[in-house]
């Protein structure tokens, strides 16, 4: 049960994949999973941006669209499990100044309940506004208190009987805001969505322009404020993992017990019971000499069997019966026999011819050494450089 804590705790960290055109549109998206949507909070500085076209594709295949302006605040709502595609434009139809493209909710939505294709912009039921460091809004009827959530996670629980309802976010720095009103039983009542570009400037519309050029000083501050937003996040996991352990210690315990239990029983069901093994008896000594062979009284063996006894002579066998002459041909049971024809004689064999032996290879003569001798043409000391 811990485990499952933790991953609902840790879901509206889960990043997003999409494609950004052109780079200096800045995007933000993150699970709300007390809604179970996802939000896409934009920033950018091109002031001629006042529509966004919003496109889905559901996985049956089907598309839907849906135009939202003018003035957009900069924050989509998406609730259905699919693609989206958003496109920010100066005027409906017209050519895209910036782009959002592919974004893939369906394996953070599960089940979304996809009220309308696609769902659309900011709410503003409590007329929330920022105003220096502070973010405030209006009270409404039957709320108990007002969770602040700022980028999806909770970061304040503001009374309702504060005067006035405001919240200081110059600790936890610009990001997406919103502000809900719940009831004691932590219905929710109304919402107002907001983007902080600055704390410490006036905001009132949301979705204003940030600068793409931070200082370093102010990216370590952004930094710092990043550990101290998910340290909270991370002492809760390891609140959760040692309760968890303690869980599982106290898990192998039962278990021991129980299989102890286990065998307890099997021991009153299966009583061990020792059974005698059968005495070998007493037998006799045994006289070697009581199965020894006898002997004849000679010491030598003689076989005194008859085998074989004389039956005297056979009777002599009578004469055989004539043999009967060939013939052409002669009748049988099966029909006529013809007689065969003489065969003929293999020729006579004749003796092959006597081979000749080859000539013996006579030794060539041995070579001899020649030497001659020939007269110069002319001589070295007769040459002149230059003479042809």
């Amino acid at each position: 049960m811990i485990l499952v804590v933790i991953m609902l705790v840790a879901m509206p960290l889960r990043a997003f994949a999409y494609d950004v055109w052109p780079s200096s549109l800045r995007v933000s998206s993150y699970y709300i999973a007390y809604k179970n949507e996802v939000r896409m909070d934009f920033y950018w500085t091109d002031p001629a941006i006042e529509y966004v076209r919003l496109v889905f594709d559901s996985p049956s295949g089907e598309r839907f669209e849906g135009t939202f302006g003018p003035d957009f605040s900069g924050i989509l709502y998406m609730t259905c499990g699919g693609t989206y595609n958003a496109y920010l434009l100066s005027e409906p139809g017209g050519t895209p100044l910036g782009s959002v493209q592919n974004i893939d909710t369906s394996s953070q939505i599960i089940n979304g309940k996809c009220e309308s294709y696609p769902e659309g912009g900011a709410k503003d039921d409590l007329g929330l506004s920022s105003s220096g460091s502070s973010i405030t809004w209006n009270p409404t009827a039957g709320a108990a208190n007002y969770e602040v959530y700022k980028d999806g996670q909770m970061v304040g629980n503001v009374p309702a009987d504060t005067s006035p309802l405001s919240y200081d976010v110059s600790s936890s720095g610009p990001g997406g805001y919103t502000v809900r009103a719940v009831d004691s039983s932590g219905a929710t009542l109304a919402e107002s969505d907001l983007i902080v570009s600055d704390p410490g400037t006036t905001d009132p519309g949301g979705g204003g322009t940030t600068p793409d050029d931070i200082t370093l000083a102010e990216c370590a501050d952004l930094i710092c404020q990043c550990i101290r937003e998910l340290k909270p996040i991370l002492n809760d996991i390891k609140s959760g993992i040692g309760d968890a352990v303690t869980e599982l210690q106290e898990v192998e315990t039962a278990v021991r017990d129980v299989e102890t239990a286990v065998d307890e029983v099997k021991a009153q069901l299966l009583p061990t019971k020792e059974y005698p093994m059968p005495q070998e008896p007493d037998y006799p000594p045994v006289n070697l000499e009581d199965y020894k062979p006898p002997m004849h009284e000679t010491g030598k063996f003689e076989d005194t069997n008859t085998y074989f006894t004389d039956q005297g002579d056979a009777p002599t066998p009578g004469k055989l019966p004539p043999v009967p002459e060939p013939v052409t041909e002669w009748e049988t049971g099966s029909g006529k026999v013809s007689k065969q024809p003489n065969q003929l004689k293999e020729p006579s064999m004749t003796r092959d011819a006597v081979k000749q032996r080859d000539p013996v290879l006579q030794r060539d003569p041995e070579l001899t050494r020649e030497i001659k001798s020939y007269e110069l043409r002319w001589k070295s000391e007769q040459y002149q450089a230059g003479t042809p």
